[in-house]
């Protein structure tokens, strides 16, 4: 028979003989951490209304699953303030009842999520905010946007622990500038000013600057220092604002 799930919790076994000794077990406890059955003895069937019952309490222990975030690179500088993720628990091959949870984690912060003594959870993150990279601790092996699973414990213990590490690895920009014409290079004395925009996971002006190329006027070719770190992905727009007074300058 079941019990609970679209079932009732109660059921009455009619027509066993009389004198009859039954044993109940319990063949699927639904993933509780503990079951007891009353009495835990064979129970004899009586007659008429001498009805004879057994009770089987499943209890189901709190636990609790720890998120720990991370970003690392040397344009670290440019990641988000906080991430959202998603925390899918399971106990006895059934998702539990409020999973899947979104919840948001941030970086050098732990992220507390409820659970149950024996779930098995995992956690993928919704919104990587442009990071190069995304790794878990512990590490789905077959699947790279997920974390592996991990079993979880009393909420009283250590916390069991899954690790979110986002990297923002860097790269560089710079400006070069080419006088030409009949007045090169006497012409590349300059100065020559430009402004810098970078816009990177959503943010027009993740990064700005202006450069300053000025020349001695024995070369037609300048270039600026290289700009960054600037986060791998960034989109920069370079536009000159002060062209030496030159006849005709590129768009940007």
């Amino acid at each position: 028979m079941t019990l609970g799930g679209d079932d009732p919790l109660t059921h009455t076994i009619e027509h066993v003989a009389t004198g009859s000794s039954c044993v109940v077990t319990e063949t699927d406890d639904g993933g509780a951490t503990s079951t007891s059955i009353s009495p835990d003895e064979p129970v004899v069937v009586g007659s008429g209304e001498d009805v004879a019952e057994v009770t089987v309490t499943n209890t189901f222990d709190p636990g609790v699953l720890h998120l720990t975030k991370a970003v690392t690179g040397d344009a670290a500088d440019f990641a988000a303030d906080s991430f959202t993720a998603d925390v899918t628990c399971t106990a006895d091959g059934e998702t539990l009842p409020g999973f899947p949870q979104t919840v948001t984690v941030t970086p050098g912060e732990t992220t507390s999520v409820d659970a149950l003594v024996g779930a098995e959870c995992r956690v993928a993150e919704t919104d990587t905010h442009s990071a190069t990279a995304v790794t878990y601790d512990p590490a789905d092996e077959s699947d790279a946007t997920q974390s592996g699973v991990v079993t979880v414990g009393p909420a009283d213990e250590d916390p069991v622990t899954i690790g979110i590490t986002n990297e923002y690895r860097a790269g560089g920009l710079q400006v070069a500038k080419l006088v030409d014409g009949p007045g090169a290079p006497e012409a590349s004395v300059g100065p020559f000013v430009f402004d810098v925009t970078c816009s990177f996971d959503g943010d027009d002006a993740a990064y700005q600057d202006t450069v300053t190329l000025e020349g001695d006027g024995t070369t037609s070719e300048l270039e600026s220092d290289v700009l960054g770190p600037l986060p791998v992905g960034a989109v920069c727009v370079v536009r000159e604002t002060d062209d030496g007074g030159a006849d005709s300058t590129p768009p940007p």
